[in-house]
């Protein structure tokens, strides 16, 4: 008898096939699991790769930006051809997913994190996962994560150096960790909301694609062990995660650490938890703001209820300059594209203010909008204030709002 008839070859015939393999490995949880990536760059584009190549059943991946040439040194799912026509990052993405594994399910969305994803979207997700290269998106993702008591998976590069974070609502927080300096800088651009600058070009951070490859595999690590619940704690399987937790590389030295991110802190804006989620079936983003107020009213038997928008609802700009009034209907995101559009600036310096509302009550004008527009994001859980009390409702009207193909 040879040597090799004693050896056991296993059929390898699906993609899931060589991950059976691996004792820990639950097929249907993989299979089932719905990811969001949010950004799609460079650190983007190599989760997604690793997703993909896993077989993550359902991967979200949510961007604004298009493609420009400086992103295809660092970004594999990109092409020439893309920043030739300035497509856009999320759907090249998505049909590359595709192309890379036709199993798995994708959807894109075109949208701005800060204000363009509902918390319903959050809600359905099994690992989130941001590849972010600013401070005020990210802030979002942390305070939209914690509302929901949800962990998610920063990262960011640069140069040759990169970290990844999980942070965990209650006993870890972004915004905690930030430096004064950091938050005065989020202050300032959340200040620049209520006056519609033009828009100031980003400085770019020097990455290279090592960085990325490292980072993103980190953080598609971190993911499948949320998506399998395995930790320290887990009886299944033992796994040390990076929950509170900061990895950290540098490539010029070959550094590599882990490190206990600090304790949180009590005065922590981001510290607000959403509890008693209803889900409203009969409520979705075309609903207008006479049917929602009215369904409030009924609902919670209160005349007055008050609903607070996540960002203002503008109904005047002013310019600077001349003080000439303009009277507009548009969700406060929109306002910087119209007044480009519109070139309502008589040199690049001019500012426009704004005036809006905060809040959707019964002294609200224009109750014949759609919950869409006036700046609510399908799937949105709102806040519904009622003599004090707070009751938080899910326009899940919108669940067919999530259609991965």
């Amino acid at each position: 008898m040879k040597k090799e008839d004693f050896l056991f070859e296993p059929s390898i015939n699906t993609r899931d096939d060589v991950y059976e393999l691996i004792s820990w490995w639950k097929k249907d949880k993989v299979r089932n699991a719905k990811v969001m990536v949010i950004g799609a760059g460079a650190l983007g584009n190599e989760v997604l790769k690793n997703l993909a190549l896993l077989n993550i059943g359902n991967i979200l991946i949510v961007d604004y930006d298009t493609i420009e040439f400086s992103n295809l040194s660092r970004s594999l799912l990109f092409r020439e051809n893309d920043a030739n026509n300035n497509a856009l990052k999320c759907s090249i993405a998505a049909e590359r997913v595709k192309d890379l594994n036709p199993e798995v399910k994708v959807m894109s969305l075109n949208a701005d994190i800060n204000n363009g994803i509902g918390l319903g979207v959050f809600r359905r997700m099994d690992a989130i996962i941001g590849c972010l290269d600013n401070r005020l998106a990210r802030l979002s993702i942390n305070r939209a994560c914690y509302k929901l008591r949800k962990p998610w998976i920063d990262g960011a590069i640069e140069n040759l150096a990169g970290q990844s974070t999980v942070y965990v609502p209650g006993k870890s927080c972004y915004e905690c960790d930030l430096t004064e300096r950091e938050k005065k800088m989020i202050r300032r651009a959340q200040a620049c909301m209520n006056v519609a600058n033009r828009s100031i070009v980003r400085g770019r951070i020097p990455t290279t694609p090592i960085s990325a490859s490292i980072i993103g595999a980190i953080q598609a690590q971190e993911a499948l062990k949320i998506i399998h619940n395995y930790d320290e704690k887990s009886k299944e399987a033992y796994f040390e995660t990076l929950k509170s937790k900061i990895f950290r590389y540098e490539g010029k030295t070959i550094d590599i650490g882990v490190y206990e991110l600090e304790d949180i802190k009590e005065d922590c804006d981001s510290h607000y938890y959403y509890d008693e989620i209803i889900e409203a079936n009969e409520l979705s983003h075309n609903t207008t703001v006479g049917e929602l107020i009215e369904w409030a009213q009924k609902t919670f038997n209160e005349s007055e209820p008050e609903i607070p928008l996540q960002q203002q609802f503008i109904y005047e700009l002013i310019q600077d300059k001349s003080e000439n009034r303009i009277s507009v209907r548009l969700p406060e995101s929109k306002v910087r594209e119209y007044i480009e559009t519109n070139n309502l600036r008589t040199d690049f310096n001019e500012e426009v203010y704004l005036k809006g509302y905060h809040y959707l009550t019964i002294d609200f004008p224009f109750k014949e909008l759609t919950l869409k527009e006036v700046g609510i994001a399908p799937l949105e859980i709102i806040l519904i204030e009622i003599e004090g009390a707070k009751k938080y409702v899910e326009l899940t009207g919108d669940s067919n709002y999530l259609n991965f193909k």
